[in-house]
């Protein structure tokens, strides 16, 4: 495969995992709305992650009434994101380090169906803003993810760019986009038929030319 000269990133499932804050986010937040007898759990999570938080509520409470829907919306973004800002979330192994090296020689982006205060919870716990020369996500500017990584690629003049992901939508954004797509099987999700695969960060870092990550706790 052709070398590539920047790579796009997204992040749930990508570069962290948020699911057990955002699960206990969610919990406090169906308390708060008097909703008993439900339980979002950390796996609830992960199975809509990569969508929009809106379309990840629909999915996980298709019975939600229309007219109480922008409420609870609310309530949910907000219990999630006190907790966030309290607790965040857990990088992957290898992610911090590999991060830095990858820098050195691509031009790092990162892509995002996130809301925008939960892509600033990530940033600053783990500082890693500095590596990336732009980034975008639906919370912020509300496009598609494919729109998102064409935008990155006009604005920044990418020749060879590839996008990192791991679920099918991120796949079918990439090739929405017009850019390579390469598979994190050690996130949230499948995808069929694709290379390149990464079993973990590190084994990410090291197809790019940078070995040297290890794959322990960060």
């Amino acid at each position: 495969m052709r070398r590539h000269d920047s790579i796009i990133f997204d992040l749930d499932g990508t570069l962290w995992d948020g699911a057990e804050t955002a699960a206990k986010g969610w919990g406090l937040a169906l308390q708060s709305c008097g909703v008993r007898g439900v339980e979002i759990s950390p796996d609830d999570i992960r199975s809509v992650a990569g969508q929009p938080f809106e379309v990840c509520v629909r999915t996980l409470f298709p019975d939600l009434p229309e007219s109480s829907g922008a409420e609870f919306l609310r309530a949910l973004d907000a219990g999630e994101r006190t907790l966030f800002e309290a607790h965040g979330g857990r990088i992957f192994p290898g992610v911090t380090e590999g991060i830095a090296l990858l820098s050195a020689d691509h031009d790092l982006f990162l892509v995002s169906n996130c809301q925008q205060w939960y892509l600033e919870c990530f940033w600053k716990q783990y500082g890693l803003r500095r590596y990336f020369s732009s980034w975008d996500c639906h919370g912020a500017s509300g496009a598609a993810k494919s729109e998102m990584i064409e935008l990155i690629v006009d604005r920044h003049a990418v020749m060879n760019p590839i996008y990192i992901g791991d679920t099918e939508g991120d796949k079918q954004a990439a090739d929405a986009a017009g850019v390579d797509f390469g598979y994190a099987s050690y996130g949230f999700g499948r995808v069929a038929a694709s290379a390149p695969a990464f079993a973990s960060f590190g084994e990410l870092v090291a197809w790019f030319g940078r070995p040297g990550v290890r794959d322990a706790a960060s």
